[in-house]
């Protein structure tokens, strides 16, 4: 990704769909624009025909997100959306989730996290598609109540402590 794409992320959030998950377009810009090129977060602009969407990972440590405590230093953390209002609801967000986690996973990553608001249940959705497994409700960096869902290399899962069974 790069800032030449950004016009394009104005657009995307912008459109209905995105409302009440992502901030306003200029304020979502800035964000990212302090992230870019800093070396931590990866972001991406995902295609298919056409570009449709936005992934970004980065170390799970990197916000202070007292949510992800259980999760080992070398973790990452993932946000994405669908932009392209024409790719919802035909998988395609499950889709290059995989591949990312595959593809970070391949790269000695120990575990991949995300944190939806429990509200957004097409992204709640989404995400279990992909193969992320809900944790339970914790609290954000804000104090915001979110639904924390972990993914696990094949074999590596390293379970459920009574804690967490109890978060569930």
């Amino acid at each position: 990704m790069s800032r030449d794409d950004y016009p394009m992320l104005r657009r995307w959030l912008a459109q209905p769909h995105m409302a009440g998950w992502w901030g306003l377009p200029e304020a979502e810009i800035a964000l990212i624009d302090g992230d870019l090129g800093a070396g931590s977060c990866d972001m991406r602009i995902v295609w298919a025909d056409r570009p449709f969407g936005f992934v970004q990972d980065y170390p799970v440590r990197t916000y202070g997100a007292p949510h992800y405590g259980h999760l080992p230093d070398e973790a990452r953390a993932l946000d994405m959306f669908l932009g392209d209002p024409a790719y919802l609801g035909a998988g395609h967000g499950a889709g290059f989730l995989k591949a990312r986690a595959a593809a970070l996973f391949a790269q000695g990553t120990p575990a991949l996290a995300v944190d939806p608001d429990p509200e957004n249940h097409r992204a709640v959705a989404t995400f279990a598609r992909a193969g992320f497994r809900p944790l339970g409700m914790k609290a954000c960096e804000d104090g915001a109540p979110v639904l924390v869902m972990d993914m696990w290399p094949e074999g590596l899962d390293p379970g459920r402590t009574a804690d967490e069974k109890d978060l569930i």
